[in-house]
């Protein structure tokens, strides 16, 4: 795997990527959304699974990247992308390690931000909690915008760790350490494309659901103004994962052994 020069400006064409990938095949890619999302449901219900629910990020954030190799060969986005990797011993022993740190950061990362904000999110989470069962009292929001951001910019630390790292597992054939370690690479020599990607996304979401809202608002739907915010949510989250092969390929040149790589099996959504 070689590194590729990666200008900032190809941020918001990775956005523009991510809507044109979900276009072509919306109910693929949200039927795997959707699988994902069930799975990850179930799982939490279980003993330890919301922590089991963390470790299996990286997977199924992969099977995003998988999708995207497909389409771009043009053929259908899989709905199980998973299975080839499960299939291989050294490739299930590699997830489970990334899968595990992930959720080793992720936690430490909560645990950081609750030591630096003395609590603070904690305490309103509580407050929120017994405001829902009709406990009362007031809210106390101050500071939270804080608290929030800090939050966001160290799990935004952690996913950009892992961004490429099941990716290069895979196709580079590289241990964990080594794919971790190229996925950091590629995302500090081109974190002004990432920074923009990012920001992309947020201003672009922030525009749609306010245009939404204030369209439904016209039309007299207050009720389904506050309702809008989850199709709209899932929307963007669905073209976000479409964008992850591109950001893939243009951040890494394969060598020609790993790109003439039969893909996995596909199954057609």
């Amino acid at each position: 795997m070689k590194l590729r020069q990666v200008r900032p400006l190809q941020g918001l064409r990775w956005v523009r990527a991510g809507f044109a990938a979900f276009g072509a095949q919306p109910m693929a890619y949200s039927a795997q959304l959707g699988v994902a999302g069930l799975v990850l449901l179930l799982i939490s219900m279980l003993p330890g699974g919301p922590l089991l629910s963390i470790a299996l990020l990286p997977l199924l954030s992969w099977g995003f990247t998988v999708s995207g190799r497909e389409q771009a060969a043009g053929r259908r986005v899989p709905a199980l992308p998973w299975q080839a990797a499960l299939r291989d011993p050294r490739q299930r022993r590699g997830f489970a390690a990334l899968g595990l740190l992930y959720a080793a950061l992720t936690f430490g990362s909560s645990l950081l931000a609750d030591a630096i904000d003395g609590g603070r999110f904690n305490a309103f989470v509580d407050q929120l909690a017994r405001e829902s069962a009709g406990g009362g009292g007031t809210l106390d929001a101050s500071g939270l915008e804080g608290t929030m951001a800090l939050r966001m910019l160290l799990l935004g630390a952690v996913s950009l760790v892992f961004w490429h790292a099941p990716a290069l597992l895979v196709w580079g054939r590289q241990t964990v350490a080594q794919a971790l370690f190229g996925s950091v690479l590629a995302c500090w020599r081109g974190l002004g494309a990432y920074l923009l990607m990012g920001l992309g996304w947020f201003l672009l979401l922030l525009v749609c659901l306010a245009l939404v809202q204030l369209l439904l608002l016209a039309l007299g739907l207050v009720q389904a103004a506050s309702l809008a915010a989850l199709p709209a949510g899932m929307a963007f989250s669905t073209a976000f994962y479409a964008s992850m092969w591109r950001v893939y390929a243009d951040s890494f040149e394969e060598e020609a052994s790993a790109a003439a790589e039969p893909p996995a099996p596909a199954q057609s959504a």
